[in-house]
């Protein structure tokens, strides 16, 4: 993205200030006491004023910024900001120059982002970086980017700004999940998994088929193939992934404090990650606010895009948004309530977990987390999370 505008300024700093105090008192020496002495340093010292002022705004004149933005961050994590820095000049090196940004939102990050170069050659391009550390999900949104140098002597402060919009979108915060968690609750349940009706896996007879070079010898049929008088081969159905349908319930967000709701989405953040590195076809639904239905399907780009509808869901609009089952058949769902579990509320059989309980599925810094032990409630056949201390 190109700058939009372009704004130079001088300031004077506390040295500065310090520098044009000192300046002034050897002047007004100089010319009460008509000393030669006085006089050149006090030229000298003019001078100096003159030189910075003249070097600074010949090397920031030919200086040219473009903000580069990751296409994603997530609450708690560096969110790195790059800046593609060009000075035109043929002859004149920029030095000891400041990179910060004056208007990122204070609501989601912690701080301004700020960096700095130590040098950059005539024509030359660099690349800068810095930090950001987001503090809420949503969109943090930039616009001006301020250059800064003291350079040469640290007595004006000359800066640019450039005006540069720019939008970057904070996922909820996601944790590290216990391993297998999600394996504990399919072995209870085994919808989701079953034999495809195609070929080409290890399970099940599936028919036969003529050899093809790169084929198991293990899976060649001997009988048919004397029969036949070519190599035939034994072609087996493959076991296709679980799949998994989590549904955030936020319906009653306004009965909790708001980190409730926000808790509850990041549980299901992480599950979507955890879900993913596991193998599960995952799919989301949300209660309570609008936000587009995602059917079960396994690949980075599926994850990336559930992500992406959670960091930008407002628990602020009134709208009550609507989900349906239809969608997704032959699968496991998890229902995520923010505050109490309502297990009437969801899919006949599914599993029902609050926001609360994303401190029993997390690891702690040490690798420790609690173990989930599921236990069945005959009347309903509802599975429910009994959590009791253990390592994984």
């Amino acid at each position: 993205m190109k700058p939009v505008r372009i704004k130079r300024r001088f300031s004077l700093g506390l040295g500065g200030f310090t520098y044009l105090f000192v300046t002034s008192f050897i002047g007004l020496g100089a010319i009460s006491s008509q000393t030669n002495l006085l006089f050149w340093t006090f030229g000298l010292m003019v001078g100096g004023m003159i030189v910075s002022a003249i070097y600074s705004t010949a090397m920031m004149m030919s200086l040219r910024i473009t903000r580069v933005l990751p296409d994603h961050g997530a609450v708690d994590e560096p969110l790195l900001i790059r800046y593609e820095l060009t000075n035109r000049k043929r002859m004149i090196p920029a030095f000891g120059l400041v990179i910060s940004e004056l208007d990122g939102d204070d609501e989601y990050l912690r701080g301004k982002p700020h960096g700095w170069v130590l040098h950059c050659g005539p024509r030359a391009t660099l690349q800068a970086q810095t930090v950001g550390w987001p503090t809420r999900r949503g969109a943090v949104h930039f616009n001006r980017i301020c250059i800064t140098t003291t350079f040469p002597f640290g007595i004006l402060s000359k800066s640019i700004v450039v005006t540069q919009p720019g939008r970057v979108l904070i996922y909820p915060k996601m944790y590290r999940l216990r391993r297998k968690a999600l394996w504990d609750i399919h072995s209870r349940d085994m919808i989701g998994s079953r034999n495809s009706n195609e070929g080409g896996g290890s399970e099940e007879f599936y028919g036969l088929r003529e050899y093809r070079s790169g084929d198991s010898m293990r899976h060649i049929d001997w009988r048919h193939s004397a029969r036949a008088g070519k190599l035939v081969c034994r072609d087996m159905t493959r076991l296709t992934p679980p799949k998994l349908m989590l549904l955030l319930d936020v319906r009653h967000r306004g009965a909790w404090p708001y980190d409730t709701a926000e808790r509850a989405l990041s549980f299901v953040a992480s599950l979507v990650v955890q879900a993913y590195m596991e193998g599960f076809d995952v799919g989301l639904a949300v209660a309570g606010t609008p936000c587009p239905t995602f059917t079960p399907h396994h690949g980075r780009i599926h994850r990336t895009r559930i992500l992406h509808a959670l960091g930008e869901l407002d628990f602020k609009t009134d709208e009550p948004g609507s989900w349906s089952t239809h969608r997704a058949r032959d699968v496991n769902w998890m229902v995520i309530h923010a505050g109490e579990i309502d297990e009437l509320f969801g899919p006949p059989g599914a599993h029902h977990l609050s926001d609360a309980e994303l401190d029993q599925w997390k690891l702690n810094h040490d690798g420790k987390s609690s173990r989930v032990n599921l236990v069945t409630r005959p009347r309903r056949g509802v599975l429910i999370a009994d959590f009791s201390e253990g390592v994984s």
